[in-house]
């Protein structure tokens, strides 16, 4: 019985990986909590044959991580590489397209707190913070790589807003602080 289990649980997995997270990683996301509870299937049983040492267990897992890191480093950078301030790797990305990938981002940001918070909800005790932990981590992992994706397509949205205000075009709100002591990305080449 537990073999079947183990073969369904890999099969379903790849399932998973090769279908809906390709088709859609924000709303399919490649974590073991996600492919747990769209399989029907307790992530915990998956931890239980990796901790066994189990090879196949521990390759899905690399797969799964793989595909996860696939997906944060890929979207959005795939679609939008600034190489300079003001270019496109790929061509002129239009207005709309920038907009496109903020609105996505934000998106995938929003979604990665709310399954965190989800999480804690569903806690019912100390017992429980081992795993909250992990999560939280996870989360902010997630949180780094989105707001990495968006660094480039929102200073380029706001170097060519600063630009049309310039030339006559409508008032553009100021850039936000920065509190991390990092030079903020909205400088841009007319300000320097």
């Amino acid at each position: 019985m537990a073999a079947s289990k183990r073969t369904q649980l890999i099969a379903a997995t790849d399932a998973y990986l090769g279908g809906k997270h390709r088709e859609d990683p924000v709303a399919f996301p490649a974590e073991v909590k996600a492919i747990a509870s769209h399989i029907g299937m307790a992530r915990q049983t998956l931890y239980n044959w990796l901790n066994k040492g189990d090879p196949d267990i521990a390759a899905l897992v690399e797969r799964i991580e793989a595909a996860d890191r696939a997906a944060r480093t890929g979207h959005g950078k795939a679609a939008l590489t600034l190489t300079a301030p003001g270019a496109a790797s790929m061509g002129e990305v239009s207005d709309a397209e920038l907009a496109r990938e903020l609105r996505e981002g934000f998106a995938r940001a929003v979604w990665a707190m709310k399954q965190f918070t989800a999480t804690v909800e569903r806690t019912d005790g100390d017992h429980d913070t081992p795993l909250l932990m992990a999560d939280f981590e996870k989360t902010l992992q997630t949180l780094r790589a989105i707001h990495a994706d968006l660094s480039a397509p929102a200073a380029e949205q706001y170097r060519r807003r600063r630009r049309a205000r310039l030339e006559g075009g409508p008032d553009v709100a100021p850039p936000p602080p920065t509190d991390d002591g990092n030079p903020s990305l909205w400088d841009d080449e007319e300000s320097s």
